[in-house]
């Protein structure tokens, strides 16, 4: 998964590796991303999904959306 933020002046790249099921493209406020994946447990496994044009995160037993 490669992700790219920018605010017109910075632009930062990061890259890991990950399972995919389908490949594909999207674009999500950088913030709340952020924001909801910092408050995840450390070592949280979690699966980013689009459902119904909604991005769908979970980790354990929690449905974020």
């Amino acid at each position: 998964m490669a992700i790219t933020a920018s605010d017109l002046e910075v632009e930062l790249v990061a890259a890991t590796e990950v399972s995919v099921q389908q490949a594909g493209d999207i674009t999500v406020p950088g913030r709340k991303f952020l924001d909801i994946l910092r408050a995840l447990p450390e070592k949280a496994s979690v699966s980013v999904s689009v459902e119904a044009e909604k991005v769908v995160i979970k980790a354990g037993r929690a449905d974020l959306v």
